[in-house]
């Protein structure tokens, strides 16, 4: 056992079902808009909202990640998404990818219990550390971990992971990796496809 915030990244993913228990133990507040002032919109709870109203009360006592509230689970799957998307939307997507990804990659598992890598759960939100360096940052430890199977990126319509240096990153990352590369929206999944067999899809996103 790890000190708290101190667990690997490489170990530090939730499943789906943990996912989805989030949204539906607080699913009265994550299903009720509010103006975004930043957004200048009336908007449902976004994981800028998340953090603070679920993530850090439920870590207050352990100053740790939320992952860290339940056993350690090696990362199947890293996702690249921005803080801005609304929070239900997020995790409808995910479902989606979870489907297509037990169809085409993981095979031998229920969608259920898939693991994911999302940063706001995995790294601690009191001091978060961001590593030494490119390498060392937890990010790519996620990503480059021997167990991640998969890259989902969670798109919204604004398409607004591309303006984020941090997505980009990732979208080269899982290219030179020659991971499967999948994008899903809240109705489903756009495309997924092995980047090894056909980069087309991270060059295009890099150009």
């Amino acid at each position: 056992r790890y000190p708290h915030g101190m667990r690997p990244p490489e170990i530090a993913g939730i499943t789906l079902e943990q996912l989805q228990k989030v949204y539906t133990d607080h699913q009265e507040w994550l299903d009720s808009p509010k103006w975004n002032p930043f957004a200048r919109k009336l908007q449902l709870p976004t994981m800028y909202d998340v953090v603070p109203m679920i993530i850090k009360p439920a870590t207050a006592n352990t100053q740790g990640s939320y992952a860290e509230l339940f056993t350690q689970k090696a990362v199947d799957v890293f996702v690249s998404h921005w803080w801005g998307h609304e929070f239900s939307e997020f995790v409808k997507a995910l479902e989606h990818a979870a489907i297509e990804l037990v169809a085409n990659e993981l095979k031998d598992r229920e969608a259920a219990s898939l693991v994911f890598w999302i940063c706001s759960f995995a790294n601690a939100q009191w001091t978060v550390n961001l590593g030494s360096s490119l390498e060392m940052s937890p990010f790519e430890r996620a990503l480059a971990s021997r167990t991640c199977k998969a890259v989902v990126m969670v798109m919204d319509e604004q398409a607004m992971p591309l303006t984020r240096i941090w997505c980009i990153y990732e979208v080269l990352r899982t290219s030179v990796l020659s991971l499967p590369f999948y994008v899903a929206t809240k109705d489903g999944v756009l495309l997924g496809e092995r980047v090894q067999e056909r980069p087309r899809l991270a060059q295009t996103l890099l150009a």
